[in-house]
């Protein structure tokens, strides 16, 4: 994997363009950058006039979870068992202990519409 370019190689790649009149396709060619990535650098350059925002910014949610922890602890106990349990197994499980704590499924196991699909627990589950 290629190393991401600094701010200031990004800025030298574009001076190319603004001061040497090279056109974008032509630097995408010689560097390996997609062009829809250099339209989005001169523009956010013609845009913020800096360095600085060429640099790449940190994630919003960066550090912060969006399940709570009861439903992390309940996923990573299930995960935990021997034999390990499937995906499909430990999806129904998490749907009815999220259920049965008056909260939502977490995203990447709600079915279509964002709801759980297993409201009921089958009787394979309750055993």
């Amino acid at each position: 994997m290629k190393h991401p370019l600094s701010a200031e190689e990004r800025v030298a790649l574009l001076r190319q363009h603004f001061d040497d009149c090279v056109p974008l396709a032509r630097i995408s060619g010689q560097t390996g950058i997609a062009l829809r990535t250099l339209q989005r650098l001169t523009a956010g350059l013609r845009a913020g006039g800096s360095v600085k925002t060429l640099g790449r910014q940190p994630r919003s949610d960066r550090g912060s979870r969006s399940l709570p922890p009861e439903i992390i602890g309940a996923i990573e106990g299930l995960a935990l068992r021997r034999p390990a349990p499937t995906i499909a197994f430990i999806h129904r499980r998490i749907c009815a202990v999220a259920l049965d704590r008056g909260l939502s499924a977490p995203r990447l196991l709600n079915g279509p519409g964002g709801r759980c699909r297993h409201r009921s627990r089958s009787a394979h589950d309750r055993a």
